[in-house]
């Protein structure tokens, strides 16, 4: 059988009976303090005003992208490293066309010197002894030139500014001519050489390219050619244009690839009129490379008067073009092209037995008219042996002639002229420099 009575009922009673220990004496002051107390204030409690979710709320944090971040970092650094190498390289001029006027070189009793401008004091950068015919290299970089010492001339390169100087070329010179290459790491050099086996001569001349590092040489196999000058074509030099000699004594004009190889004949006339020394001499390219100027000796169709003329034809020999001149009984030969092409710079001269004398004229490069005198006229006809050069910049021509050692600054356009009392034992050679 069941109770009516409930379990609950007498809970009280129980818990009443469980509870042994009596309630603290101190109750009373508890009570009597808290009650005096001011309750704290509700907008103390942060949690009021503040969603407390927040400390068990997970916040959106974006992961980064640490290996984007590392390469972007490495492409600034190499962009700096570069960006500091191409400031601290050098710039170099082009090796056709204007550039800008650097220190001009020349020699003085066996140092070569060397001047800012015009205006500037000398300083020496490549003593003795016999130092002499600098030549800077295309670039600028660079600076060609030989020594005479017992009697042998030895050729040597050296940096800009006379320091590195190193001897390029195992035998002395001969009857030396030599031309930078394009890209200034190379000389072509047309030089006796002792023994040519292919023309079976002592002493015979050959075209070798000799390396500007000293490293090395190469000779071209002509035979039986025999080279006497060389130069390069605009824009890159991979043609040279060589002049050289057959056994008839008669000269012509070669074309053939820098390494020699595709060698032919332009085919100009050589009628010896002078003998075998001056027929298709002093030839140059334009500095675009588009046309080939030269020295002809001819007879004059009406009087007969034999003389010097300056020829132009196209790259491959065709389209010969004689250039205006003054008159029969003036000689006229040396073009040397301005460097923006637009002029040719002449050697005009009258023969000595004549009372001639020697000057240089500026005409245009289609060589339709005979353009201006320039310069002094220097006593001595032919032995005036004007040798010219422009500026870089095309703004000055220099001008050493021969026999009275006399230099000349002259600006081409007007044609006036100084006399620069520099001692120079050869034409002042004028550094190219990036514009």
């Amino acid at each position: 059988m069941t109770s009516p009575r409930r379990f609950e009922q007498d809970l009280p009673a129980l818990l009443a009976d469980l509870y042994v220990g009596g309630l603290p004496d101190y109750r009373d002051d508890i009570v009597l303090t808290t009650a005096a107390t001011r309750q704290r204030p509700a907008w103390t409690f942060p949690e009021r005003w503040i969603p407390m979710d927040v400390a068990m709320r997970r916040l959106p944090v974006a992961r980064l992208p640490w290996r984007t971040l590392a390469i972007a970092a490495l492409i600034a650094i190499l962009a700096a490293a570069a960006l500091f190498v191409a400031g601290s390289r050098q710039r170099v001029p082009p090796p056709f066309g204007p550039a800008a006027n650097g220190p001009i070189a020349y020699s003085v009793n066996g140092q070569i010197l060397v001047r800012d401008s015009f205006a500037a004091g000398t300083r020496v950068i490549i003593d003795g002894p016999g130092a002499a015919f600098p030549t800077f290299s295309p670039d600028g970089t660079k600076v060609l030139f030989s020594r005479t010492t017992n009697g042998e001339e030895i050729l040597y390169v050296a940096a800009a500014d006379g320091t590195s100087e190193r001897r390029v070329f195992d035998q002395p010179l001969r009857n030396a001519a030599a031309t930078w290459s394009p890209d200034s790491r190379t000389i072509a050099l047309e030089t006796d050489l002792d023994y040519v086996p292919e023309l079976q001569m002592v002493n015979a001349p050959a075209l070798l390219i000799v390396n500007a590092d000293g490293s090395g040489s190469r000779r071209f196999d002509l035979a039986p050619l025999r080279p006497s000058d060389v130069v390069f074509r605009p824009p890159d030099g991979a043609t040279m244009l060589v002049r050289a000699r057959v056994d008839t004594g008669q000269q012509d004009l070669y074309l053939m690839n820098a390494d020699g190889s595709n060698r032919r004949a332009l085919g100009i006339p050589s009628p010896l009129l002078f003998g075998p020394d001056w027929d298709v001499s002093g030839a140059t390219y334009s500095p675009s490379g588009d046309r080939i100027a030269f020295n002809a000796v001819e007879a004059d169709p009406v009087s007969g008067y034999q003389h010097f003329r300056v020829h132009l034809r196209q790259p491959d020999g065709s389209g010969d073009v004689e250039v205006a001149s003054p008159n029969a009984y003036i000689q006229e030969a040396w073009p040397a092209y301005s460097p923006d092409g637009k002029w040719i710079l002449v050697h005009r001269w009258q023969w000595k037995a004549d009372g001639g004398k020697g000057w240089l004229a500026v005409l245009p490069a289609a060589g339709s008219t005979v353009g201006r005198d320039i310069g002094p006229k220097v006593d001595g006809g032919e032995d005036t042996g004007l040798t010219k050069a422009w500026s870089p910049d095309g703004t000055k021509v220099l001008v050493r002639a021969d026999n009275t050692k006399q230099l000349f600054s002259i600006d081409p356009t007007t044609g006036a002229y100084e006399e620069l009392p520099w001692g120079s034992m050869d034409l002042p050679n004028v550094r190219r420099m990036a514009p």
